[in-house]
């Protein structure tokens, strides 16, 4: 369940990153926001299956909820426009075709499904090879992201993005090798530690915050080193604290990581439909975390939608808090 918090907590600051657009809150939030799903993506990576079998499990919970609420959105953006009197922008309409870094509010979180897609399906392709074949592919990932970062932004769906990601996912995997020598008081301090090191490493300037939609990697090597600090430590304090909370709260995080991808997907047109400006507004976020979540929860219970808008089997009656 730990996981499930850290994940809860990453989509609170994505939306928090998408409201306030000013440097105090890019450099909180950036650093890590995004990072983290790719570095959690390798840490519950198991090994043992094909290409074909990652994309079976991946196509449902990824692809399917993107394309869903692709149609969902373009449709009501489609549906406003018009009665709103204004002209269809058939430039807008191609950008969010196109996904990707191309791709604004309200389609502004769209790269980050087919980017974590792409990537996991590429890590796969590498799964059963020597580590050090891996971080040498990973590495050349990372590499080509710093040489050539506008260049991979500029593939459509950031299927570029998943080349300097598998040090993410790669990082995530050396952690859950580590993860077992961890136990009992040491974990909270090692966790606050690891977050406090990149903390420190951000505010003191020597690693600048990370945009991986636009492939902007940050400080060379350095930012990515940060994000998986920050993340690494973010699970390990989140897996000590939900060991120590009850059944309720266990099932509440629970549910709002399952209903998670929605507000990811759609939390940009409340933005969009308030018209939220830069410097952003307490009630637009608030608006923009509570509507999503709140119709995800009730979707968790309707079997298709939950199948198609959430990439979620329905929620059974009662279900495991551990």
């Amino acid at each position: 369940m730990g996981v499930d918090l850290v994940r809860v907590l990453a989509i609170v600051a994505v939306v928090v990153g998408h409201v306030w657009d000013e440097p105090t809150v890019r450099s909180v939030v950036h650093p890590w926001h995004v990072p983290v799903f790719f570095v959690l993506s390798g840490y519950l990576w198991r090994g043992g299956r094909g290409v074909r079998e990652e994309l079976a499990r991946r196509v449902p919970t990824l692809l399917v909820p993107y394309v869903a609420w692709l149609v969902v959105i373009l449709a009501v953006v489609l549906g406003v426009t018009a009665a709103r009197g204004g002209p269809v922008a058939l430039g807008s309409v191609r950008d969010a075709l196109l996904g990707g870094a191309y791709a604004g509010r309200p389609f502004s979180a769209f790269w980050f499904v087919t980017a974590l897609l792409v990537t996991v399906v590429a890590y796969r392709v590498l799964d059963g090879a020597p580590r050090a074949v891996v971080w040498l592919v990973a590495g050349t990932g990372l590499l080509a992201g710093h040489v050539a970062g506008d260049a991979l932004a500029a593939v459509p769906l950031s299927v570029g993005l998943a080349l300097p990601c598998l040090v993410l996912v790669a990082a995530g995997a050396e952690l859950a090798r580590l993860r077992p020598r961890l136990a009992g008081r040491t974990v909270p301090f090692v966790g606050l530690g690891l977050v406090g090191v990149g903390a420190v490493a951000v505010a003191a300037g020597v690693s600048a915050p990370v945009d991986l939609k636009q492939v902007d990697l940050g400080t060379p090597v350095v930012s990515m080193v940060v994000a998986v600090t920050i993340s690494a430590g973010l699970v390990l304090l989140a897996e000590w604290g939900t060991a120590r909370v009850g059944r309720h709260t266990a099932r509440l995080v629970l549910d709002l990581a399952a209903a998670g991808l929605m507000v990811v997907l759609s939390h940009a047109l409340v933005l969009w439909l308030l018209g939220t400006p830069h410097e952003g507004r307490p009630l637009d976020a608030a608006l923009a975390l509570a509507v999503p979540w709140g119709v995800g929860l009730l979707l968790l219970r309707v079997p298709i939608a939950s199948r198609v808008l959430l990439g979620r089997p329905v929620r059974p009656a009662v279900r495991p808090v551990a």
